[in-house]
């Protein structure tokens, strides 16, 4: 990193981490995340590897991600992607800060009310297989089991799969509801079942 990228950097801590200006509160506009989702034309994980404050006056970041998982379509191995400062919207920018970025009809513009950089770590795997699971067509039975049995253990409790329909219900208001038993979820032709409170099997119906 030379110093002009250095410079560049220490401006963007200097804006994200509270030392500078005081940020304001972002409001997203109702059920804008869901909705950039479900629209989204790709999403993916990476780590932002390089980062500076843009030289064109906007008040606007500009950072390299390197992508390291695809969850729709097919991203390129790196992107120079844009966001605001915080008090419009924009995500926090630190190197190796690794999450979650939604392109959609702004391209390379992300920001909290898309999706982007707002997903915690402990939530993230839920959150990218509900995407999945929206993506698969609904004739893919099979599909979808294979995606529930990687994402869900013996050990699952039955909370985390209520949660996890909730979040699929949430990205696609439209789609098919899971309709939910004391022992059982059946959803899309398939049928989760659990034992004791706790996930079993998913099987074809």
């Amino acid at each position: 990193m030379n110093f002009g990228e250095l410079l560049g950097y220490c401006m963007v801590l200097f804006v994200f981490s509270g030392i500078g200006p005081a940020l304001a509160q972002c409001e997203c506009p109702p059920n804008s995340v869901e909705q950039s989702i479900l629209e989204a034309e790709q999403i993916f994980r990476g780590e932002i590897v390089s980062a500076k404050v843009a030289e064109d006056g906007s008040d606007t970041i500009e950072f390299v991600v390197k992508v390291d998982e695809a969850i729709r379509g097919n991203p390129d191995k790196h992107y120079r992607l844009y966001t605001g400062m915080p008090g419009s919207c924009g995500i926090p920018v630190q190197l190796g800060f690794n999450d979650m970025f939604v392109l959609g009809s702004d391209k390379l513009k992300v920001s909290n009310c898309n999706g982007s950089g707002r997903t915690p770590y402990m939530e993230y795997p839920l959150l990218a297989t509900a995407i999945k699971l929206v993506d698969t067509p609904v004739s893919d039975a099979r599909g979808t089991q294979r995606l529930l049995n990687e994402a869900f253990y013996g050990n699952s409790e039955r909370a985390l799969i209520d949660e996890f329909f909730g979040l699929v219900e949430q990205i696609d208001p439209l789609g098919i509801k899971a309709i939910r038993f004391a022992d059982r979820i059946e959803y899309r032709g398939i049928v989760v079942l659990f034992t004791d409170g706790k996930y079993e099997s998913v099987q074809i119906l």
